[in-house]
């Protein structure tokens, strides 16, 4: 509901590299405070209405580059006091819905595109079973770091990747470099993790 209205803006944000890389700078910041809240008393049980709609706000603002969007949704529910452990299993689940919504987007964009697909079956088979393997590690990680309250190993990531950027973007010969604006899909899928 807020992707679409602001697909053409959040396209934009993926052409400007500083705006990534204060996105990125942003993201470490969360990651790093979360690890310095103290224990966090709510259950799933009790995770409320107005609670749900505060972390879905969250999701939806990881839609920009930059921002991650499992570390977003972990980092907002546990800023509303949900315990550790069910903060990253309901920012997981919370996924779902949003990566059926982004690749149904997608394959309506196919359909009506009059451009054959570029990729056959097996290189695309290929993808879908290695991002299926590397997407059960990266969660099993997530939610190790989370219980331990050690995002900050993630943090120090997304600052190195912050300065990538930079150096890339203002050392790179001529015009500043343009990064292509992604699909619906490729927009859910970089925001999965934390990064």
């Amino acid at each position: 509901m807020i992707g679409l209205p602001l697909k053409r803006l959040f396209e934009q944000a993926f052409a400007a590299p500083p705006v990534i890389a204060l996105m990125l700078t942003l993201t470490g910041a969360l990651l790093l405070a979360s690890d310095r809240l103290g224990p966090r008393t709510r259950g799933l049980r009790d995770i409320t209405l107005m609670v749900a709609l505060a972390i879905g706000f969250a999701q939806a603002l990881a839609l920009l580059p930059g921002l991650s969007r499992s570390g977003l949704t972990i980092v907002a529910a546990l800023l509303l006091g949900v315990r550790r452990r069910w903060a990253g299993e309901y920012s997981f689940f919370l996924a779902i819905p949003t990566i059926l919504g982004a690749s149904l987007l997608q394959v309506l964009e196919l359909w009506r595109s009059s451009e054959p697909l570029a990729i056959g079956a097996t290189p695309l088979a290929i993808g879908f079973a290695v991002a299926a393997v590397v997407g059960v590690g990266s969660l099993w990680l997530v939610v190790a770091t989370l219980r331990r309250a050690r995002f900050r190993v993630f943090a120090y990531y997304v600052w190195a990747l912050a300065l990538v950027v930079l150096a890339v973007w203002l050392f790179t010969p001529g015009e500043a470099p343009v990064v292509a604006a992604p699909s619906a899909l490729e927009t859910v899928v970089a925001s999965g993790a934390p990064r």
